[in-house]
């Protein structure tokens, strides 16, 4: 059988100032992730995020976090490790805001220097008529828009899992 994940969902309390609490359940998977038995936690009364990060640590269950900081937002916070592994989520914020930027700065060189292209490359797709060059805009501002949004999304995981870490302390 796989390892089992305990799920917590915040159901009261997070915007009213008060201790958060929701229901819990453990999933018990096979080898394929295919749901094998499902059993409440605390016989199905609701618990505090706390003793869900506990009772996973103490059991090295999987925990599945969903509250309302960050909609929608599911986190695995390994038994013992305090958080998940921020170092591949900072890379990745990291390799996207590059890339954003790149893709930034060519998308306004091109429009400076348009046939940057047919200089570098030696091919004229457009015959001189700039429409190539209007695409290689869009495309590199959309580029760099999806990045942009993509680290926006990777750097609210980040703060995610430092709450999440310091919720289970």
């Amino acid at each position: 059988m796989g390892r089992p994940r305990l799920y917590w969902t915040c159901e009261k309390g997070f915007d009213d100032g008060e201790t958060s609490v929701g229901p819990a359940w453990i999933d018990h998977l096979d080898v394929d992730g295919e749901l094998v038995q499902s059993e409440r936690v605390a016989d199905g009364q609701w618990i505090a995020r706390s003793e869900a990060v506990s009772l996973a640590r103490e059991n090295d269950y999987d925990l599945l976090l969903d509250d309302s900081l960050v909609p929608a937002a599911w986190e695995r916070v390994g038994a013992g490790s305090g958080q998940a592994n921020n170092s591949t989520h900072r890379t990745l914020f990291w390799l996207e805001v590059v890339f954003a930027v790149l893709c930034a700065v060519l998308a306004i060189v091109t429009v400076f220097w348009c046939d940057w292209v047919e200089s570098l490359t030696g091919v004229d797709p457009d015959h001189h008529n700039g429409a190539f060059e209007w695409l290689i805009v869009a495309g590199f501002f959309t580029g760099s828009a999806l990045a942009g949004l993509a680290a926006r999304a990777e750097w609210r995981r980040l703060v995610h899992d430092s709450y999440v870490a310091a919720a289970g302390e």
